[in-house]
């Protein structure tokens, strides 16, 4: 009889074991009533009002002992965030891809990476040009984002810094105070909400915004724009950027306020009106 329970003991633990990375994922996926993600067997399925992707290869899903899978959801209504979380004893890691739903495919945008050790903490972001990655499995995806900058030295535990690039090019910086234990307890933290953004390169700081409003990650996009325009106010197609971004999460208010600094830009820099958006005229009325 002990044997018995013996064997039906370790048939349970087995039977938890197997269903561990499904309530994992569920229990970390709060998307809404816009967007959800659910795994179905071994396929992850990715689904908004208007499409469904699946991933096909159940690799995407890393659950080791050492590497564990979360679902965040993201700034908008079609985004989202894979975190890959290894626990290592000296070093803990996280690498956070940022992906985001366009029609019936899906598409990454950028990767974070955060190491900390006892020294401290390193951060770095690299947006790209968004690449489709629907039924790519992970070790494709995390291809198609790599990171050439190399790491000079952890940073203080009390002066962080996330370093942004864009394809591997020097765009802005992140400066927050928050502890270096904290922030990789909370991670994913919105940065965009509690740092101040330093620019570095405005070209490359601008069309990363510019590939973030086509994402429809409009507050991401306006956060980095207002930073540009605070930086270098004449920078007439930033005001046509942000405008379009208001307008696009109905604040339509800051849109005109900004659409008719554009025009007015547009004037007093003797540029070409014909190339004014129709749009712009419709909606400054």
């Amino acid at each position: 009889m002990q044997r018995l329970n013996i064997i039906l003991i370790f048939l349970l633990l087995q039977s938890c074991s197997g269903n561990s990375q499904t309530k994992e994922i569920q229990k970390k996926t709060e998307i809404g009533s816009q967007y959800s993600i659910r795994m179905i067997g071994e396929k992850l399925l990715v689904k908004s009002p208007d499409s469904a992707i699946i991933y096909n290869n159940s690799s995407l899903i890393r659950n080791a002992d050492l590497f564990t899978t979360y679902f965040y959801r993201g700034i908008s209504k079609n985004d989202f965030f894979l975190v890959y979380q290894n626990n290592a004893s000296t070093t803990k890691t996280q690498s956070t891809f940022h992906l985001f739903v366009n029609e019936k495919d899906l598409f990454l945008i950028s990767k974070e990476q955060v190491d900390l050790n006892a020294d401290g903490i390193f951060i770095v972001k690299n947006y790209i040009i968004p690449v489709k990655v629907t039924n790519m499995d992970y070790e494709t995806m995390d291809e198609k984002i790599f990171f050439t900058n190399q790491k000079n030295s952890f940073l203080s535990k009390q002066k962080l810094k996330n370093n942004i690039f864009f394809q591997n090019k020097n765009a802005f910086e992140i400066l927050f105070n928050y502890k270096a234990d904290d922030f990789f307890m909370d991670y994913p933290v919105n940065t965009f909400k509690i740092g101040t953004l330093n620019l570095l390169d405005i070209k490359n700081s601008n069309d990363i915004a510019y590939y973030l409003e086509e994402a429809k990650i409009y507050d991401e996009a306006i956060f980095i724009l207002k930073s540009i325009i605070k930086k270098e106010p004449t920078r007439t197609v930033a005001y046509l950027n942000l405008a379009d971004s208001y307008w696009a999460i109905n604040k339509k208010d800051l849109a005109k306020e900004n659409y008719k600094k554009y025009v007015e830009l547009m004037k007093s820099q003797n540029k070409d009106l014909k190339k004014i958006p129709k749009q712009v005229w419709e909606r400054i009325k």
